[in-house]
């Protein structure tokens, strides 16, 4: 299936089943056990929606992780980051995350105006690859997932629906 087939399906699939499953469809394509979306609140990222493989619980180091313990720091810092193999990464030897996760790609969730509202991540305990096709979708992805989740966010109340702009710019 080409990219553009993929994306229309993820679009297809957000439509007609919702975020979990959009989400499950993308953790299909990959070989990482987790994919996930995360809300930045403060300085903590609240996990919105995890597809497992194998379909267990989530683990509790998955439901909220400080920022400053998370991969997604550096995501948050460059706009996107990758790890294939953490134990082997110097620029993660002091997060935590790299104790339980060998492998993290992660790209930006923007809202409509453009502010970055979270993540959306690839997750694995042993050390893996992400293609450069794979890594493509993912960031393609991040922008039709962003919009719903931002939908999502809006009609639960937990984000308001207009940017109030300081009056200088108005």
């Amino acid at each position: 299936m080409s990219s553009a087939e993929a994306l229309q399906n993820l679009e297809q699939v957000l439509e007609q089943s919702g975020i979990q499953a959009g989400i499950t469809l993308l953790n299909a394509r990959v070989a990482h056990r987790y994919t996930c979306v995360y809300q930045l609140k403060g300085n903590v990222l609240k996990s919105l929606y995890l597809c497992d493989k194998l379909g267990e619980l989530t683990p509790e180091s998955l439901q909220s992780v400080p920022l400053e313990d998370s991969f997604c720091q550096f995501m948050l810092r460059d706009g996107i980051f990758a790890t294939f193999s953490s134990s082997h990464d110097e620029r993660v030897d002091d997060v935590k995350a790299a104790d339980a996760f060998e492998a993290y790609v992660g790209v930006p969730l923007l809202d409509r105006f453009g502010d970055l509202f979270g993540t959306l991540c690839h997750i694995d305990r042993k050390a893996l690859d992400l293609s450069a096709e794979e890594f493509s979708i993912l960031e393609k992805s991040a922008r039709l997932i962003s919009r719903h989740v931002e939908r999502a966010l809006i009609a639960a109340g937990a984000i308001e629906p207009t940017k109030v702009l300081p009056a200088a710019q108005v």
